[in-house]
Formats: C-alpha cells, structure tokens, sequence
C-alpha cells in the first residue's frame, strides 16, 4: 500500500541514506558538460586535467584550458566543417588517450550523442554497434582501423 511518505520499499531505501542526504538530487551547478568543462578551465586553468603515461615512460599531458579550448576546436570542425546537425551521433573508438576528453567534450558541446566504442570489439561488434547506434561519425585512432572494413 502507497502511502503519502511513500512506498515501504522506498522508506527501507532512504533509512539506508547517510545523515545529511536528501531524497532528491540537488541542482546541477552546470546545465551542460560543455558548461562544465568550460568552467574548469577558468577555475583550474593551466593545471593539469589529463595525463597519459606510455610504457616506454613519456608522458604528455593536457590542461583544463587546452582540454577547453581543443574541445572548442573540435566542436566547431564537427558543426561547421562536417555540418552535423544537433542531436547526430559520434561515435569514439579510442583507447585511454588526450585526444579522448578532446573529443568527447567537443561533440558534446557541438550538441552532438557521444556513442563510446570499445577499442577491444571485434569487428563483428563494432559493425552491429555503429549500424544499431546510427552514428554518423566514427572517431577513430589509426591503429584501430583495420578493425573497420570498407
């Protein structure tokens, strides 16, 4: 029986809730991951936002401002140059990389589905994956290509 507080099953969840958490979620700060990312970069800057370190021991690293500013550059490529419409589909098949937040927040802040591929799929995956998910686009590292067939 539904009461006004809610249904027995809900009231054994919220007693679970820590002292302090309330039933609903608070307000997003940021309308948008786009809105976000641009606003780390204006809190954080020239700090450090992604670092990849290579099994040989290189690494290379990006900033919260240059994650915005080539997520920026990306965003426009896809809009401008490829004249993707908002709401179309990206599809990213990367491994753990810098050009990953790059264009990931770059599709998103063009309004565009980010559709993430895994770079371990095997062919037959990906091809079911990218016909089912109607992605337009396909990101892709060059030494992931010979996954694709022509």
């Amino acid at each position: 029986m539904q009461t006004e507080s809610g249904s027995a099953a809900e009231r054994t969840w919220w007693a679970g809730y820590p002292a302090g958490i309330g039933r609903e979620a608070p307000e997003l700060p940021y309308l948008s991951l786009g809105e976000m990312v641009r606003a780390s970069a204006e809190l954080y800057g020239d700090r450090q936002a992604a670092t990849i370190v290579l099994p040989n021991g290189l690494e290379a690293s990006l900033t919260f401002r240059e994650v915005d500013s080539l997520s920026d550059d990306f965003a426009a490529y896809l809009r401008h140059g490829l004249q993707l419409p908002p709401g179309e589909r990206v599809a990213i098949l990367l491994p753990n990389c810098l050009a990953y937040p790059v264009c990931a927040f770059g599709a998103l802040k063009a309004g565009l589905v980010v559709v993430n591929t895994n770079p371990l799929y095997t062919p037959r995956e990906l091809e079911y994956q990218l016909k089912d998910s109607g992605a337009k686009v396909l990101v892709v590292l060059d030494k992931l290509g010979e996954r694709l067939s022509t």
